[in-house]
């Protein structure tokens, strides 16, 4: 840990006085207290049954909401300062006294986080306990906006859930109104949490969740508290590195992937997610133009719910390195042609432990004479009307 903690910065004056405008309740508690504290917090020490001076500093870090030398403390968290990254309203991009950064804050792994981890691998808590206990200290570096903060999605998300840890999505909707409104109304942000909590357990506890975050600045105004809000709703949300998938089929409509299905599937010892359809996955948690488009726009942290529904297993904590050297069977996969169009797709299935991708081709003009076949399938059209629509085609081609 740093000499001068940076909640410790915000907190005191050079001349050691609680620096205003903070509250009277805390002018007792000095620098060696807070140093103790989150010393503990970063060996995994949270004594929520604590008295006395501790008790007092945690109570402390609970009002202001933040780790000692986090960025995230007294109201700024991840979805505050990090959806957008360029334009972060909390750092400065080159303070003069603490090189405190949104390119730091939102691109490194935070002490917050640290602690989190070390007081979860410590200490057993049930969900509403850790809430309780913990919520306000470590949920602003816990909880961020869906997929606009990369960082956490691509990076800190996967090593929680990795390491045992659950994530979800919260849903949170605007009432409806009858006056026309610029603008969204919902909004979608993920929080992390230890493995006892569920998303019952976390719906139970939305008003308290609420709180720890920056509503006003999420909806635009349009909700500064619970109450202004039509209701949260909460999903259990994975990553693809957490799927047992043994290989995927992608390529164009028309390459043969059908084909493939059809003879791979046959064999005892395979299983198609979706049978001899293909495997329909979730769109984009936004609704993004990639949507409206014949094409994958799945994100990186899909809904458990689909998981469970397309009977595709889930793995736990460090199962997912270590089921790439087991045998398995049956061998489980599936084919989606709008896999191909979406590079974001594609990455995503990399994520997923000893993956086969099998991509189907075909000769550009055989593909071209077999789509414009199917077109014309179920119309009234003679064979000179499709000879008449190819050389069209490949005259609007040439030009």
């Amino acid at each position: 840990m740093r000499a001068l903690p940076w909640l410790a910065a915000s907190l005191w004056r050079n001349d050691g006085c609680l620096a205003l405008p903070f509250s009277e309740k805390y002018s007792d508690l000095e620098r060696e207290d807070l140093a103790r504290v989150a010393h503990a917090l970063l060996s995994g020490r949270l004594n929520c049954s604590a008295t006395g001076r501790e008790a007092h500093v945690l109570d402390m870090l609970r009002h202001y909401g933040g780790v000692p030398d986090s960025c995230f403390a007294a109201n700024l968290g991840r979805v505050l300062c990090c959806t957008s990254l360029m334009h972060s309203p909390c750092f400065e991009q080159d303070p003069p006294l603490f090189a405190f950064s949104a390119k730091r804050c939102c691109s490194e792994v935070d002490p917050c986080l640290l602690s989190y981890e070390a007081v979860t691998s410590q200490a057993t808590f049930d969900c509403g306990d850790f809430l309780r206990c913990a919520g306000a200290i470590f949920l602003p570096c816990l909880t961020w906006t869906m997929e606009e903060d990369r960082y956490f999605e691509t990076i800190l998300a996967p090593r929680l859930l990795q390491r045992g840890h659950r994530c979800f999505s919260l849903s949170l909707s605007a009432p409806s109104s009858d006056v026309p409104v610029l603008g969204l109304d919902f909004w979608l942000l993920g929080l992390c949490a230890p493995a006892v909590c569920s998303a019952e357990s976390i719906e139970e506890h939305a008003e308290e969740l609420v709180r720890y975050i920056h509503l006003a600045s999420v909806t635009g105004m349009r909700a500064v508290d619970i109450n202004d809000l039509n209701g949260v709703a909460v999903q259990e949300i994975v990553h693809w590195s957490q799927l047992r998938l043994d290989f995927a089929i992608v390529g164009p409509p028309n390459s043969g992937s059908s084909s493939l299905q059809k003879s791979l599937g046959a064999h005892p010892d395979v299983r198609f997610i979706g049978g001899l359809d293909e495997m329909s996955v979730p769109s984009s948690w936004l609704r993004s133009v990639e949507s409206w488009h014949w094409r994958c726009s799945a994100p990186q942290l899909l809904p458990k719910s689909w998981a469970v529904e397309h009977h595709v297993e889930v793995l736990a904590g460090n199962e997912a390195g270590e089921i790439v050297s087991r045998k398995r069977s049956p061998i489980v996969g599936f084919r989606n042609p709008k896999f191909i169009y979406s590079k974001q797709c594609l990455e995503n299935l990399k994520f997923i432990p000893g993956i086969k991708i099998i991509a189907m081709w075909r000769d550009p003009i055989d593909w071209m004479w077999s789509s414009l076949s199917r077109a014309y399938e179920g119309f009234d059209a003679s064979h000179e009307d499709f000879v008449q629509a190819w050389h069209a085609l490949a005259v609007d081609a040439g030009q």
